[in-house]
């Protein structure tokens, strides 16, 4: 994406002001796109109150996961996804890029098969992916087959 087209991010999905933070994240961030592209990323991801089981709730679970991801394209090139006209949750900032929900902005990714690497932890402790299952809730989510991803753009950094 170039930097003329980076600096066209919205102020405003719906009616709704994008908080001037998350502005300027998205605009930092599409200014370092030129179309579709393959990365390196990082993103870090700490769990809420009601994703923590009751036996461990008040300990501090975070997850950093690093992955080679794909940014942009099109939707309509990939099964199972619909195009930027529809999405399950929040609207889109700027389509094939970015998405903005509850004043926050998600970058959507395609994540590369395996590529990604996870490291977890609770109370800044390692923990194994094992231990980790008996923490948390299982996610809702289900069966991933093309990889996307959407991690909040303030808990992402591109290496």
């Amino acid at each position: 994406m170039s930097t003329s087209t980076a600096t066209a991010v919205p102020t405003a999905v719906n009616g709704v002001t994008v908080p001037a933070d998350q502005h300027a994240l998205a605009v930092a961030y599409l200014a370092g796109i030129d179309g579709p592209d393959t990365v390196e990323v990082v993103w870090q991801s700490a769990k809420s109150v009601k994703q923590i089981r009751a036996a461990h709730r008040g300990k501090s679970l975070i997850s950093h996961t690093s992955a080679t991801v794909e940014r942009g394209g099109t939707y309509a090139e990939r099964a199972g996804i619909d195009g930027p006209e529809s999405l399950p949750w929040g609207a889109w900032l700027v389509p094939d890029y970015l998405i903005f929900h509850n004043g926050q902005v998600y970058a959507r990714l395609y994540m590369v098969a395996g590529t990604s690497s996870t490291f977890y932890a609770a109370d800044g402790k390692p923990v194994t992916h094992a231990e980790w299952a008996t923490m948390v809730y299982k996610s809702s989510g289900g069966d991933n087959p093309t990889g996307c991803i959407a991690p909040k753009l303030a808990n992402l950094t591109v290496l």
